[in-house]
């Protein structure tokens, strides 16, 4: 079934919707920044913090690097 050009078509502008303002263009790239740069923050913050609970497992369990190493996984 072939689709028609209407259905590919970009959405209309109606009376309540205007064109993209320059303003409203830095605005919305300024917090698209913000929410990525608030993603990195709490990636970084998991990282450290998988790091300390894996390190406080090894203190527990008296392991250090070479253990692990010499697994050969």
């Amino acid at each position: 079934m072939k689709m028609g050009r209407a259905t590919a078509a970009r959405p209309r502008l109606t009376a309540k919707q205007e064109p993209l303002s320059d303003q409203r263009f830095r605005d919305l790239i300024n917090a698209m920044g913000a929410f990525f740069a608030s993603v990195e923050r709490d990636a970084a913050a998991q990282k450290a913090a998988a790091i300390a609970e894996i390190e406080d497992l090894m203190r527990q369990h008296g392991l250090s690097v070479d253990d692990l190493a010499d697994q050969g996984f």
